[in-house]
């Protein structure tokens, strides 16, 4: 592992703060003899975090203190709010696209079922349609799960990850329960014949 020198600690330490709205500072006092630190939201010129020491500051960084406290703080919130409003925006798109689909789908199923008088072909559409939308939830878990990564990717300093994931899981729920309800539906086509 590489040991830094205090002013690469420094340097990388600034370099953080910047990315993150924020600036890296030395406090005009000591603690027990040691210099400390302060980051300071660079819109606000607020105190996000003070009185640390090197070691600390450098710990906090790598362990996502930071990083969290700059999102409270809203250091870095038009980042922030720019990707997880596109996120938003491609889900919404995608449920809407997807639930048309589901419903165009179920709609031509139900009239095979309603042209065919024959108790053995209604039986095997219904199957049909049930294969059908059971396969059409494991190909959306798929694509949500690729929309998520993209995000995941493109959310360099790992603060939104909960957000993420939150927000595509939601989505795949509430598709999944109208296709639920759709599936249902042919279940008691079958159970009727």
């Amino acid at each position: 592992m590489t040991i830094l020198t205090k002013t690469q600690t420094v340097a990388k330490l600034r370099a953080y703060a910047k990315e993150n709205g924020m600036t890296f500072k030395k406090e005009n006092h000591t603690i027990s003899n040691q210099e400390v630190y302060k980051f300071i939201n660079r819109k606000t010129k607020e105190t996000v975090i003070t009185n640390l020491t090197l070691e600390e500051a450098y710990e906090n960084m790598n362990n996502g203190q930071v990083c969290k406290l700059a999102v409270e703080n809203n250091c870095i919130e038009n980042t922030r709010d720019t990707l997880i409003n596109e996120l938003i925006e491609e889900l919404e798109d995608f449920k809407s696209s997807e639930n048309r689909w589901v419903a165009t789908k179920h709609q031509e199923f139900k009239n095979q079922i309603e042209y065919v008088h024959v108790d053995g072909h209604a039986e095997e559409i219904s199957q049909e349609a049930i294969d059908f939308f059971n396969k059409e939830k494991e190909q959306n878990k798929a694509n949500l799960e690729s929309l998520k990564n993209e995000y995941l990717e493109k959310n360099t300093k790992n603060y939104l990850i909960d957000e993420i994931t939150k927000l595509t899981e939601a989505v795949e729920k509430e598709i999944n329960c109208y296709i639920s309800n759709v599936i249902d539906f042919y279940l008691n086509e079958l159970k009727s014949l």
